[in-house]
Order: structure tokens, then sequence, then C-alpha cells
């Protein structure tokens, strides 16, 4: 089965740790000094004999943090060969409520990331592979009055696969995502094809789907990060670079209200920086 930047390693893990007790997120978090005096560590959040990757954070209106992310263990704790999508509050007070199972129906979850929008509701999407599907699809659970919603898919690609998905709302209410599709599969296809593609949900309504990077793009464009700045203007961070040199730079384009500016790298290769966002 595909993974993606997931190292084969971690299928290697012991099977004495297999009925290891499942330790719920930490109520009460400690923290220490880090290399910068400006910053400090504190966790762990979550503590088991497994793996906790690809945490997203979003600070919520009511004051609250919430946190996603994925690992590889069961909700009585039992370690799994495939990835789940977890999902916890930290009140106001500091306190860390009990996680959340995000994913429920096997497969593979990864990439999570979180948005919110006016009316409190926090939606969190991920990169889903379902058991019986050998490419990935972007879905969505949202969260409102304490309630998960179902399942629901975005992107219904049956040749490609839609990882890496970023969102962000702006200041009219819209809802932005935007994520990877590429053409790579466990079959293998050659040249391999990263491009960028975004949809919007305003009003309850999803857009279509639209290309920001062209598929005929030599250069690989992915891993975005999306948001919507205080003069709300769109703006859209990406590696853009050629998997055949192993050389990826930061670029950023903004979205002008009828299309997206050309990609500008925001540093250059060799340190010096380039076009401010």
């Amino acid at each position: 089965m595909r993974r993606i930047l997931i190292d084969s390693c971690l299928i290697l893990l012991s099977l004495a740790s297999l009925g290891a007790t499942f330790h719920q997120v930490n109520a009460s978090i400690t923290c220490s000094a880090s290399a910068s005096a400006a910053w400090k560590v504190c966790g762990p959040i979550e503590t088991y004999p497994g793996f906790d990757l690809q945490p997203a954070v979003l600070s919520a209106l009511d004051g609250s943090l919430s946190l996603a992310w994925m690992a590889n263990h069961d909700p009585s704790g039992g370690l799994t060969s495939n990835f789940n999508i977890l999902y916890a509050t930290r009140l106001s007070n500091g306190t860390w409520l009990p996680p959340s199972f995000i994913t429920t129906q096997g497969g593979t979850n990864q990439m999570p990331t979180l948005a919110q929008t006016s009316n409190g509701t926090i939606y969190l999407f991920w990169s889903y592979q379902s058991v019986s599907s050998t490419h990935s699809q972007i879905y969505y659970r949202s969260l409102k009055a304490g309630a998960w919603s179902a399942y629901t898919q975005v992107t219904s690609t049956t040749s490609m696969n839609d990882t890496y998905p970023s969102a962000a709302v702006g200041r009219d209410g819209t809802l932005w995502l935007v994520w990877t599709r590429d053409n790579d599969t466990a079959s293998g296809t050659t040249p391999v094809m990263r491009q960028l593609v975004y949809k919007t949900l305003k009003y309850g309504v999803w857009s279509q789907e639209t290309s920001i990077t062209s598929p005929s793009d030599v250069n690989w464009n992915w891993q975005p990060s999306v948001m919507v700045g205080k003069d709300g203007v769109e703006r859209l961070a990406f590696a853009k670079g050629q998997s055949s040199t192993g050389h990826y730079q930061i670029n950023y384009m903004t979205y002008n209200g009828n299309g997206w500016s050309p990609p500008r790298i925001v540093m250059e290769l060799s340190g010096s920086s380039g076009a401010e966002m």
C-alpha cells in the first residue's frame, strides 16, 4: 500500500509493544527551555510507544486550541500498521481534553489540517485512502456544537492522489482549501507530476475545483500552506522545484479576486532573501 513520506521503518515496531497500555492526552503539560530564549518546549501531549506525526493546530474563536495529528494506534492504544487522525482540545485554562478519533473506517489517514468558520464550526480535512482504493482523496469532518459530522468526500479523482490539504477562512467567510494532486501510484508512473488545486466553500456550497499550477509544469508544486491576512488577501506558500535535481524553493502566490498571481520565490537556494509576501 502506498505511503507518502512515511519511513518504511514505521512497520518495524516491536511486537511486545502491541499490548502496551494506552495513555490519553496528558491533562497537564510541562515545559522546558529551548535553544532559543523566546521559545519553550512543552510536552509530550500524548505518550505511548508509537508514532505521533504531522500535527496541525488552530487557535479557536473561544480561546481554546485545537490540535489534530496522525498516529498509528487504535482507540484502545494498540499499535496498527495503518494511521488514524486524532483530535484534541486545549481549554483556555491550559487543560487538555481527551482525544477523539476522527477516522473510524480504516485505511490510510494522514496530513490533517484545520480551519474554523465565523459560526464556530471547525473543519478537519485530511488525505484518506480507503482499504479498497489505490488512490487518496481529500475528506473532512466538521465539529459543531460538540458533535462531529459524518465523513464528507471533497475530491473524487480515481486516477490521481490528492494529498497535503491546507485550509483557511477569508474575511468574507469563504473557506479556501488547497491541496497537492499527483500521479504517483503503487505501480509507478513516469514522470511523476505534483501540482496544486483548490476549491472554496461559501454559504455551504463547494465551488468546482480549479488548477493553480499546470499539469504540464515540469516542476513539482506541492506541500501548500494557504492563509488569509488581515488585509483580506489570500496567500499561498508552497515548495517548487524539480525532483531530478532534488532542489526545492519556497514560492508564494496571491489571489487578486480573479486568479492567482505568478509564483515568486520567498527564499533563494543560496540563502539570500527573495520577495516579501
